[in-house]
């Protein structure tokens, strides 16, 4: 390929709107969840993608990973037991449905099968390079990319098995649980128990007949409380001001799934009615929570945790809430923010999340956030979280030929986002999507946060955005949205009703716009057991 004379000058206000010589080739950095979803739309689109994946499989966190000498630090998190907190019908792609008799929420194994079931069906291993390691991506003087990339079975101390290739467009699916970050409590090198991150925590029987604190209280750290309180001899769990967040079961009333009740027409009423309809549902389900522990944060401002089994738990003394730590020491005691003291402590899991970053992309704070460095609000040893500054959670304003997939932080699944993100980045590069604004448009966007929608929450690096109105946000500029009113006319009331009470489902977005699906309007009609119960 002449460098000398790029196929594609990508200049943000005619982006997208130049006519196909040939087929625009992409690299897609990651074969998870994501990667999977931007292959396959590159391929309906008529692209030319090259997938690269460093493991020797796909699956991305979903992949199942034992921890021991010769991984220590492997890229999935994933452990024994974990199961999906979103139901198979509001999990699935929009043109694949997870077969009707597997069980609602599905473990981590059968989650993997359905991926590769997935890339099996849409013939997407051709296009992936397993065992691969992207080493560095760089912007070439045309604006296009030079990817370095290595086997990681020809690995050497040498560059003679460095491999380059040029693309017209990057697309990141990387992940945004790469590099666990711990807090750097005092005392934390001395302290004489153990001390692992959730990352590579995979089941509870190393913990049997432990004291444990646990370290954090989203999904991660209920989920492995929960589970080690079964074998510990007591797990005491640990937030920032000694305040639960908000925990709701997998079911509500009658045996619903939790997100078939957040059907689309409760996108339509105003968060605060919805906030107090369901706090007022979870009351009933379980009973308040008491004062001491209940968040400060409403619901509709909250980052939600699923776990059916907590309150049990927290109910019988198994797991005890406290205050964030202020002191690890050499004799396995551990002071809190509030000077109690926890003795005997026999291992601290860090269940406290991760920090963005890209090590392979050059330049990547400058991308990612547009060196807009993130700090929370927990002083001067707190995480640094380079926060995102995407427009529409995926687009960075200067940089208008690399999308991020995958980096939003969901009130759903996250296979239904980064598929209709994966729509949208193919759609504007081959110019069925309206070119983005200009970067200054892109900025001022961001800054008045109309960028997209969201929801009022604490700090954190990536947009907490509501499912249905993120993807309906979306699916306008794609051509796919699945408007009550167009469905009427188009399909009758049984297909109104279906869309407009019915189960969440991302299929409602292969109704209309390119690349339909056949079977979308039939498995809507089978799979109608929405209940209205707005959340």
């Amino acid at each position: 390929m002449d460098s000398a004379k790029p196929f594609v000058s990508f200049d943000v206000n005619t982006y997208g709107s130049v006519e196909n010589e040939r087929k625009q080739r992409i690299a897609i950095i990651g074969a998870g969840v994501s990667g999977l979803a931007a292959l396959k739309q590159c391929l309906a689109d008529n692209l030319d993608p090259v997938c690269f994946e460093q493991d020797p499989a796909i699956g991305g966190l979903w992949r199942y990973v034992e921890v021991d000498e010769k991984n220590p630090d492997p890229h999935s998190s994933m452990y024994r037991s974990a199961i999906m907190n979103t139901s198979k019908e509001a999990t699935c792609f929009s043109d694949f449905p997870i077969p009707t008799n597997w069980p609602t929420y599905l473990p981590h194994k059968l989650l993997q099968q359905y991926l590769e079931s997935y890339a099996e069906n849409f013939d997407l291993y051709s296009y992936i390079k397993l065992n691969t390691k992207v080493i560095k991506v760089s912007q070439l003087s045309d604006n296009r990319w030079k990817v370095k990339y290595q086997s990681n079975e020809t690995i050497t101390t040498t560059d003679t098995d460095i491999n380059e290739e040029e693309f017209d467009y990057v697309i990141v699916c990387s992940g945004k649980e790469r590099a666990s970050w711990i807090p750097n409590y005092q005392g934390r090198d001395t302290f004489g128990g153990k001390q692992i991150h959730s990352h590579i925590y995979r089941d509870p029987k190393q913990f049997e007949d432990k004291r444990i604190v646990v370290v954090g209280t989203g999904n991660s750290g209920i989920e492995i409380a929960s589970e080690l309180s079964h074998f510990a001899s007591q797990v005491y769990l640990c937030a920032r001001d000694g305040r639960i967040p908000w925990v709701v079961p997998r079911r509500l009333l009658h045996g619903l799934p939790l997100d078939h009740s957040m059907t689309r027409i409760s996108s339509y009423i105003p968060t605060k009615i919805k906030n107090i309809m369901f706090e007022g549902l979870l009351n009933k389900l379980s009973g308040s929570p008491p004062p001491e522990i209940k968040p400060k944060i409403p619901l509709h401002k909250s980052i939600i945790s699923v776990c059916s089994e907590f309150r049990e738990r927290l109910d019988t003394g198994t797991i005890i809430p406290k205050k964030n730590i202020r002191e690890l020491k050499p004799n396995r005691e551990i002071e809190l923010i509030d000077g109690t003291t926890l003795e005997d402590i026999d291992a601290v899991i860090y269940a406290t999340g991760y920090s963005m970053e890209f090590s392979f992309l050059e330049n990547w704070t400058e991308i990612f956030n547009g060196g807009k460095d993130f700090v929370d609000d927990q002083g001067p040893d707190s995480k640094n979280w380079h926060a995102a500054w995407l427009y529409k959670m995926v687009f960075p304003p200067r940089y208008q030929n690399i999308a991020f997939i995958g980096f939003v932080f969901s009130t759903g699944a996250v296979l239904p986002v980064s598929e209709m993100q994966a729509r949208y980045v193919t759609g504007l590069i081959i110019g069925e999507v309206k070119p983005l604004p200009s970067p200054e448009e892109m900025d001022k966007a961001l800054s008045s946060q109309t960028d997209c929608p969201r929801l009022e929450s604490p700090k954190h690096p990536l947009i907490l955005t509501p499912i249905t109105p993120y993807l309906d946000f979306l699916a306008k500029d794609i051509g796919c949205l699945p408007s009550p009113t167009k469905v009427f006319w188009h399909f009758g009331y049984k297909a109104w009703k279906n869309v407009l009470f019915g189960v969440p489902s991302a299929i409602q977005y292969r109704l209309f716009g390119r690349q339909t699906w056949a079977g979308a309007l039939e498995w809507l009609d089978v799979h109608n057991g929405g209940t209205f119960a707005p959340i």
